[in-house]
């Protein structure tokens, strides 16, 4: 089970965002994008949504702003088939989702992010004489 955090302004739960979520044993918690500043408050999920679905610009903006900010978490964005067209590399998500998407897509794709961070080794960034 994963502790997820999406990150939305719509009104409602989780699953007004991505339906397929209701259906899956996950722990969903919600904030709201406009409240995010970069961090998450202490907050340590495992995966973290964010609502692309009706402002591309201020999610591509947040998504950008919280890798730079060292988000150790995969960032997945939740699109609709007309921000597929939109998104791009510097973005900065791990992958994206599309709000239709049944349980079986959005869990694999859950899975497959969370193993990809679990396999990136921190950076060293001590220097040595």
């Amino acid at each position: 089970m994963f502790q997820i955090l999406m990150l939305t302004d719509a009104d409602g739960p989780s699953a007004s965002v991505l339906p397929a979520l209701d259906l899956l044993n996950h722990k969903v918690s919600v904030a709201p994008t406009r409240t995010v500043s970069g961090s998450l408050d202490g907050r340590s999920p495992d995966v973290v949504l964010l609502d692309g679905r009706t402002d591309l610009i201020t999610a591509r903006n947040l998504a950008q702003l919280l890798t730079a900010k060292g988000l150790a978490a995969p960032l997945l964005m939740v699109l609709t088939e007309g921000g597929m067209a939109a998104v791009a590399a510097n973005w900065m998500v791990d992958d994206v989702v599309l709000d239709t998407a049944g349980p079986a897509e959005v869990e694999a794709r859950l899975r497959l992010a969370s193993s990809r961070t679990a396999e990136v080794p921190e950076d060293d960034t001590r220097i040595r004489a």
